[in-house]
């Protein structure tokens, strides 16, 4: 996915249709999200709002939409990502910060 483009209605639309298949994408700044759960340092699980525009475009979407959130350090910046491999014990953070 292009970093410059984040769409609920994409991404939970992508979850719901293809299950085996995930996504990683950078997360942007103004990241709007409350952590669920802390797996570590720099690793979460974390709940997102739906905007009320995807709401109305899509009504089957619900208000709010999990993911996870990834903190590393690359290059002496600390880069986060969000992903919908959730499974941290399966996908170690390292591992998927390597992606």
């Amino acid at each position: 996915f292009d970093r410059a483009y984040f769409s609920a209605d994409l991404l939970i639309s992508w979850q719901q249709t293809h299950p085996n298949s995930h996504w990683l994408m950078r997360a942007k700044d103004n990241l709007r999200y409350t952590v669920i759960e802390t797996f570590s340092e720099g690793d979460y699980l974390i709940q997102m709002p739906v905007s009320p525009q995807a709401q109305k475009k899509n009504p089957n979407l619900p208000d709010t939409w999990q993911a996870r959130l990834i903190e590393c350090r690359y290059e002496g910046k600390t880069r986060r990502y969000i992903t919908s491999l959730i499974d941290d014990k399966r996908f170690t953070k390292d591992k998927v910060a390597q992606l």
